[in-house]
């Protein structure tokens, strides 16, 4: 049995997050491709500002999801993001 919603533990003010690049985006298997592959951004990197649970929809049985107000490092204004869209920065092992 579920004891609520497990993710809106996962982050919390002040965490360091970066954004996860999406498996099987693009498909490398031509020159062209590789070289538009290359200009590819890694990841942003920012600060967990605030979390916030929300519904998915108007009904009252709508699912509850966890979302994330990150501040991007070199940006002005933070963005709203799922959950599943970031990951944490262990700040021991960044390089």
């Amino acid at each position: 049995m579920s004891k609520g919603n497990e993710t809106f533990d996962r982050f919390k003010a002040g965490d360091r997050v970066k954004e996860k690049i999406g498996q099987g985006r693009f498909q490398l298997d031509s020159p062209s491709a590789c070289e538009s592959g290359k200009s590819i951004r890694p990841g942003r990197q920012g600060v967990v500002v605030n979390v916030v649970l929300r519904r998915t929809g108007r009904k009252p049985t709508a699912a509850m999801r966890t979302y994330v107000q990150v501040k991007w490092d070199r940006a002005r204004t933070e963005s709203w993001h799922g959950v599943n869209r970031l990951e944490k920065i262990n700040m021991l092992t960044e390089e």
